[in-house]
């Protein structure tokens, strides 16, 4: 008798949900990138950012991660990426 897969429906995580203001990084003079949620922010860190990995970017990253883990608030999360766009003098 083959084991048939039980899938769980699809639920959106509310903690996935958009942060009341969104972190707008400053790339150049022409280029900004809008994180607006901790699903978005891994995706830049990882993907768009080819600065210095240092504590504060690792620390952002590992806070974005925890969000999707539900392991750390969305606020913490928040916070950790806007140190991180503070340090890297993406905030101007």
């Amino acid at each position: 008798m083959p084991i048939t897969e039980i899938r769980k429906p699809c639920v959106v995580n509310p903690n996935w949900a958009d942060w009341e203001f969104p972190i707008i990084l400053r790339i150049s003079s022409r280029r900004a990138e809008v994180l607006a949620n901790p699903a978005e922010a891994p995706s830049f860190l990882v993907n768009g950012w080819n600065g210095d990995r240092d504590e504060t970017f690792e620390a952002a990253r590992k806070a974005c991660s925890g969000v999707l883990r539900r392991r750390v608030s969305p606020d913490e999360a928040r916070a950790a990426v806007a140190r991180f766009a503070n340090d890297a003098d993406l905030s101007r």
